[in-house]
């Protein structure tokens, strides 16, 4: 996330070298709205939240 996707290009052929921008999804824009975009995505959620036990996965029932 930055508010400049400048930024974010000059270090990606460093992260497709490590073989990692398949797991980044760039968000642009200001923090604090693009924060409360991704917490209403699920699947963001779900990709922060990996431990079969988290209390935050019960929290917004993304139980298995």
């Amino acid at each position: 996330m930055d508010i400049n996707r400048e930024n974010y290009e000059l270090g990606l052929p460093v992260i497709k070298k490590a073989g990692v921008d398949h797991k980044i999804e760039f968000r642009e824009g200001p923090a604090l709205p693009v924060l409360d975009e991704m917490i209403t995505d699920v699947s963001f959620l779900i990709s922060y939240l990996p431990c079969p036990n988290c209390k935050m996965k019960k929290k917004h029932g993304l139980e298995e």
